[in-house]
């Protein structure tokens, strides 16, 4: 099955340092990927994605992703699980 991903081609950061999204020692760029994701108009189809790929995919999605963080995304995982996937 094929996965719908055209959602991307609209990204804000599309075409962006990944480093923006990645923590650094004074936590500069990942503040100005966070800016970056607010603004995004697909930032809610950016963090189902990361979130779908960490619940059944084979591997972890780090850096930011809809503006969560991976520790953030898994807290928002965990709600879902104790709600029955109400967000």
């Amino acid at each position: 099955m094929r996965i719908d991903e055209t959602w991307r081609d609209s990204a804000a950061c599309r075409g962006m340092s990944l480093a923006l999204f990645f923590s650094d020692k004074s936590g500069q760029l990942l503040r100005k990927g966070r800016e970056v994701c607010e603004s995004c108009p697909v930032r809610s189809e950016c963090l189902e994605d990361a979130i779908e790929q960490e619940l059944h995919g084979n591997y972890q999605v780090h850096g930011l992703r809809g503006g969560y963080s991976r520790p953030e995304r898994l807290g928002l995982i965990n709600h879902r699980r104790k709600t029955g996937g109400k967000r």
